[in-house]
């Protein structure tokens, strides 16, 4: 049997290995420290996914991280706090890599949903939550461009096509720490919550890799002895390095403000905090493969194998505007409440491919707090939410992720309304399939009887057939096939 030879390790495809968006879920058990107010009521528990570390062995690829869980409540004293709890997560997903672990790139990009809380004591409480990770394992299907045998044998005959190859990488920053100072406090003034969201302006491809610049907005919400409440923000510029060996690449990139502390002092607030950012990189490229082969001077049957070839119809980012106005009959708030903060999450549900435009569609969740007559108050809202991003072609959606960061949330009462604005900035990739059929061996059979003397042959085609289909039927080169693939007839001479 004559076997497909790599001419090089270059020569693959890259196929799904995993492609699923399960379900995880995080419990915590939490005591809050004498020094903060007890609870009377929780209000909502907004959650932060920190991106998980990774590792693959030769049956699985784990994942780890950590989620914040930031509570706010209503204290026993009737007034606003708010909390950060931390809980570990941990989950794995099972894959088959033949002993490839090098040759794989492990994409996850993770979303929470259905938090629940339970309060059992002043100070003590339970945090659930539920996590969707979407995972994408993407491995080398290595495909033979030679067929192995005696190098001399000029018998074989090839027919090469081409197909695109995708090069994928993921790959997390180091943590870069920020911090900044906001003027003071008055003696009067607390600080209730401190939030801060980062956002990637730009991702660009270097020598050493990714280089991702963008912002972090900080929040401090505030309240007065005398219960009025305020919010001061303040913008922070950053940058990041993350490790791509990918040149030219298409990349996509999104980040995370973690390990956020806060310290009031007489020269004003201190917050600080780290960023890291974390990046897909992707590249397509032409890859040759037999698509089939034959044996001039012997029977030989081809073995071919079926390939699922992914490749990259999207990856990259921008932003989109969301400016809602809901009436506020279809909300628990009243139309003379004041809104006092509001947070949220967005995240895409779905993707489809429309006229060469890539439509990602999703929700915003967003979580309002209100006040009317000392007494506060909570409303969720479900926005729904699209994107679109231009694309190459217009090929069916294979798998796809994507991130959003809602930057400059605001809401309002306007009259009867509630109207809410905020700039999505989203970063995805989509990847469509390629169905390929790739030689991966020959299967020798008898010589054929030798050829006494040369013979002109005229053969009538079948409207399918084609100068390699009739070469391979007479067993013959190619080259030696004459006639116009169209007339009625070929020539050749064995």
């Amino acid at each position: 049997m004559n076997k497909c030879k790599d001419q090089n390790q270059n020569d693959y495809f890259g196929v799904a290995l995993y492609e699923r968006e399960i379900s995880a879920e995080v419990t915590g058990e939490f005591i809050l420290p004498d020094y903060q107010c007890e609870i009377r009521r929780i209000l909502r528990v907004d959650t932060q996914v920190l991106p998980p570390a990774k590792y693959v062995s030769a049956s699985e690829v784990e994942f780890s991280g950590t989620v914040d869980f930031h509570v706010t409540y209503v204290g026993s004293d009737g007034e606003l706090y708010c909390t950060v709890l931390s809980e570990a997560y941990a989950f794995s997903v099972p894959i088959e890599v033949g002993g490839t672990e090098n040759e794989i790139s492990v994409l996850c990009g993770i979303r929470s949903d259905a938090v629940t809380t339970r309060v059992s004591a002043p100070r003590k409480l339970s945090i659930r939550c539920r996590l969707r990770p979407c995972v994408r394992v993407i491995g080398k299907r290595h495909v033979g461009a030679e067929i192995m045998g005696n190098e001399e044998d000029n018998s074989i005959f090839r027919r090469m096509e081409r197909g695109v190859r995708l090069d994928c990488q993921s790959s997390l920053s180091e943590i870069v720490p920020l911090s900044c100072v906001l003027p003071p406090l008055s003696d009067d003034v607390r600080i209730v919550s401190a939030d801060a969201t980062a956002t990637v302006s730009s991702a660009t491809c270097t020598q050493s890799g990714v280089r991702c610049q963008g912002k972090v907005c900080v929040k401090l919400l505030c309240v007065s002895d005398g219960g009025e409440f305020s919010t001061r923000m303040k913008e922070i510029p950053f940058e990041t390095e993350n490790e791509i060996s990918l040149c030219e690449a298409s990349v996509r990139a999104v980040a995370t403000v973690c390990d956020m502390t806060v310290n009031v002092g007489d020269e004003g607030v201190e917050c600080a905090m780290g960023v890291v950012s974390e990046v897909v990189a992707c590249v397509n490229a032409e890859q040759e493969y037999t698509a089939d082969a034959y044996s001039s001077e012997y029977e030989c049957g081809c073995i071919t194998a079926p390939i699922a070839a992914r490749r990259m119809t999207v990856c990259g980012g921008g932003n989109a505007t969301l400016s809602e106005r809901l009436s506020l009959s279809e909300t628990t708030i009243p139309a003379d409440a004041e809104i006092i903060d509001v947070c949220g999450k967005a995240y895409m549900q779905s993707c489809e491919s429309l006229a060469g435009k890539y439509v990602f569609s999703g929700n915003a969740d967003l979580s309002l707090i209100w006040r009317k007559d000392g007494e506060f108050g909570a409303q969720e809202l479900h926005i729904p939410i699209k994107y679109e991003h231009s694309a190459a072609e217009d090929a069916a959606v294979a798998c796809f992720d994507a991130s959003v960061t809602l930057d400059g949330l605001r809401c309002r009462i306007d009259g009867e309304n509630l109207c809410v604005d905020a700039e999505l900035w989203v970063s995805a990739d989509c990847m469509a399939e390629s169905r390929l059929l790739a030689v991966e061996a020959l299967e020798e059979g008898e010589r054929y009887p030798v050829k006494r003397a040369a013979a002109l042959t005229v053969c009538y085609p079948d409207p399918e057939d084609t100068l390699w289909s009739i070469a391979k039927r007479y067993k013959v080169s190619p080259a030696s096939v004459t006639g116009e693939v169209g007339a009625d007839r070929f020539v050749f001479v064995e």
